[in-house]
């Protein structure tokens, strides 16, 4: 993706310019994402791509705080499958010293997933608000879009896991309103046509499903996973 692209060059240029912290700063970023988000690119990088990105970033690094909580989170995200509840609070912790806001959101992010992964819907649920209250900190602006879009949209999910339409329903409607996505239904009506098939509102989701298709077939039918479960959604239906 560009994201990653673009994370790459920074890489290179800080190197050039003798910037061997913002080198390996932008090196762990890519490395995180890589591990991270999969499930929004089409063209899925290998966790061993990841984890020599992440070497070449320890090596870089001139021991500057923020890089290495950068390194910390990332090496979290890394070492997702035996990751405790524990290490994943001190990644978290370690985000937050940093003063790192869109890094927290990251460290939160993956706690949300920890707690699915061990079946622990209520601890997921908080820290969904926990997330909540650390995004809302953040502008609104390229830096920081995919936080804004993964944590509305991963937030309603982990909402209707619970069993709470009303609060999955209002991080839907957020998505939706989302000024970047908003004129794109594959993006903004992702989480609406999940929550609106689960609850019984099959016209709403008949209505919205052409918007949905539509927007995937102007961005070239992209096959991206994370999307899967709105379109199961619509074939429920």
């Amino acid at each position: 993706t560009d994201m990653l692209r673009l994370l790459r060059e920074a890489a290179d240029v800080s190197r050039s310019l003798g910037d061997l912290g913002g080198a390996a700063r932008d090196l762990a970023w890519l490395s995180l994402f890589i591990t991270r988000a999969p499930g929004i690119m089409t063209q899925t990088r290998t966790d061993e791509e990841a984890a020599a990105l992440l070497a070449e970033a320890s090596g870089l690094s001139d021991g500057y705080g923020p890089v290495e909580a950068v390194i910390a989170v990332a090496k979290a995200f890394a070492g997702y499958r035996d990751l405790t509840v524990e290490g994943c609070e001190h990644a978290v912790s370690v985000a937050r010293e940093a003063g790192d806001l869109a890094l927290e959101d990251a460290a939160l992010d993956l706690l949300t997933a920890l707690h699915l992964r061990l079946d622990d819907i209520p601890s997921a649920v908080a820290a969904v608000r926990r997330r909540d209250a650390v995004i809302g900190s953040l502008p609104m602006v390229a830096t920081y879009g995919f936080g804004h879009g993964d944590h509305l949209k991963y937030g309603s999910e982990v909402l209707l896991a619970a069993g709470d339409l009303t609060g999955a329903s209002e991080y839907a409607d957020r998505l939706a309103r989302l000024r970047f996505d908003r004129q794109e239904g594959l993006l903004s009506l992702a989480a609406r046509l999940e929550l609106d098939a689960l609850a019984g509102h099959f016209e709403a989701v008949l209505r919205d499903e052409h918007l949905f298709r539509d927007s995937w077939e102007r961005s070239g039918r992209p096959l991206v996973s994370n999307l899967a479960s709105s379109a199961s959604a619509v074939a429920m239906v």
